[in-house]
């Protein structure tokens, strides 16, 4: 009996919040819009819930304006910017002249963020895929939230191969992958499943061993992720 009244009560509260607070239903808005997309598409939606600020933090701290002065402005690129969690952290790091692109796959994440961020004069938010995106200018950084653990191998490469062509001499390539996930994917796949999974492993590892300059781990996530910082000379 107490136990059904301490649920109601819980659910009572959060319900009143979602109802009453405006940043709340914002929340619960992006989750759900987070948790509907990776049902519908497995494989381009790598998660079930946004990151966390903790993640967004460690994955865009190489974002150092402040070192950039000799320069205009700073480019940025973010490839799979989901509901925007990574794009805030990097859109508060930024100068007026600055630019940054978004670039995002999903039209409903689209819509988000361009809702969220229609107040900000230097960012655009492009509906297409990074293979089709073609600017006239390179990037000092990009950010991919893009999950490489569910692409095949040949997808990937091409992915990377493009991150490469994008980034200017000497840029940051940030990028995080949920931990151990890849060996837990690994070990209950069998055949060829297991073999084509294995040769996207066998890419990711090959980049990150010939660029990567800084890694952390993040526990504070769901799941708990590794960021990788690689640069491209």
């Amino acid at each position: 009996m107490k136990k059904t009244k301490v649920l109601s009560i819980v659910v009572i509260f959060f319900v009143s919040l979602f109802l009453i607070l405006p940043g709340c239903r914002t929340i619960f808005k992006d989750y759900f819009v987070f948790l509907q997309a990776y049902f519908l598409k497995p494989s381009s939606i790598g998660a079930i819930v946004p990151s966390t600020a903790f993640l967004a933090n460690a994955v865009t701290k190489h974002i150092d304006i402040n070192n950039q002065n000799n320069l205009e402005s700073v480019k940025i690129l973010e490839v799979g910017a989901g509901t925007g969690v990574m794009t805030e952290k990097i859109l508060e790091k930024l100068r007026p002249q600055d630019i940054l692109d978004v670039v995002e796959l999903d039209p409903e994440f689209c819509k988000i963020l361009k809702d969220k961020f229609k107040k900000y004069k230097n960012i655009k938010i492009y509906n297409i895929s990074i293979l089709d995106w073609n600017p006239n200018y390179s990037y000092n950084y990009i950010i991919s939230g893009l999950p490489f653990n569910s692409f095949n191998h040949d997808f990937l490469k091409s992915v990377l191969n493009k991150y490469k062509t994008l980034v200017v001499p000497g840029g940051i390539i940030s990028y995080f992958e949920y931990i151990a996930l890849a060996k837990i994917k690994l070990f209950f796949l069998t055949g060829q499943e297991k073999t084509q999974f294995s040769q996207t492993i066998t890419t990711t590892d090959q980049f990150v061993n010939q660029y990567e300059f800084d890694n952390e781990k993040v526990f504070a996530n769901i799941p708990p992720a590794q960021v990788h910082h690689l640069t491209v000379s």
